[in-house]
């Protein structure tokens, strides 16, 4: 892979990651960012003197074990990351309207159950089946545990739940409809949709949070940064304020990417970190089948 060129759409949290890994595997990187700063979700802005993030607030997968701190130590800037672990017996805490109660989530899979139970006390037995079945999930993910991917088909061996949409999921383990809200409270942080977004996406996002969560001390854009750093100091670059125009393409392979500055861009890979609705706007979907292309345009 060395001396092979790749260029990424979007300097978001993913983007910056894929962006950080290839570059320190020696790929000759380019990022293009369509706003004026990086980060996505991890930017931030400053009032009256103080640091707000403006999405990502907490952050999964810190945990001593976990993967993504295990990929920050590859890439050399975990010890760089001023981090604060949230409280072991309030991860989250939600709030609904509707009956004007308060759910405390509390950390780890004892943790998760004890909490709720408090709750839904008769619904204990059900609370750890649930957790079992999330972690059965992602425990199968290849990428998502850090080994070597199968391919597509390890995807689904050994389960029939993978691909049933969460909520369905949910459902096999509790019929309280108001612990199915509790459970998916996750779901639209992260664009879930009902009947639509899988389980196994749901039990990835789930089971990271479970095992813990961590604030950014100085702000998420710091991490933005951090990654940003990556790129450039193994020979990257990182255009911002400058959005693709046009992704070109040629008997099905992307040709080139022009920006609206007018540059040019060609390279041995090309990476979309950005929505694939977004990404469909800027070539010809001919170039997909059309049922892929179907099930990001249906809603």
């Amino acid at each position: 892979m060395m001396g092979k060129t790749v260029v990424i759409i979007g300097a978001g949290l993913g983007g910056l990651f894929t962006g950080a890994i290839l570059a320190k595997e020696g790929l000759s990187v380019k990022v293009l960012e369509k706003n004026h700063a990086i980060g996505g979700g991890l930017q931030t802005f400053t009032r009256f003197g103080e640091d707000f993030d403006t999405g990502m607030h907490i952050l999964g997968g810190m945990q001593e074990g976990g993967n993504v701190r295990y990929i920050c130590r590859y890439l050399g800037i975990f010890d760089q990351i001023k981090l604060k672990d949230v409280d072991e017996d309030c991860t989250d805490k939600l709030y609904f309207s509707e009956d004007k109660t308060f759910y405390t989530i509390g950390k780890g899979r004892e943790g998760f159950v004890t909490s709720l139970s408090k709750s839904f006390p008769e619904e204990k037995d059900n609370l750890y089946k649930y957790v079992d079945a999330l972690f059965n999930l992602t425990d199968k993910v290849d990428l998502f545990n850090l080994r070597p991917s199968q391919g597509q088909l390890s995807l689904y061996a050994g389960s029939n739940e993978f691909l049933i949409p969460a909520n369905a999921f949910i459902a096999q383990y509790t019929k309280n409809k108001r612990l199915q809200s509790v459970l998916a409270y996750m779901n639209p942080l992260y664009g879930g949709v009902k009947d639509k977004t899988p389980a196994y996406i749901h039990a990835i996002i789930s089971s990271l949070y479970i095992k813990g969560a961590s604030r950014f001390v100085d702000g998420s854009s710091h991490f933005a940064d951090l990654l940003a750093k990556v790129i450039t100091d193994n020979g990257g670059e990182i255009y911002v304020n400058d959005g693709v125009e046009r992704i070109e393409i040629k008997d099905k392979l992307v040709h080139c990417i022009k920006t609206k500055s007018g540059k040019v861009l060609k390279a041995d890979y090309y990476i979309s970190a950005i929505h694939p609705c977004t990404m469909f706007g800027l070539m010809d979907t001919k170039a997909f089948p059309k049922a892929y292309v179907d099930i990001f345009t249906i809603y």
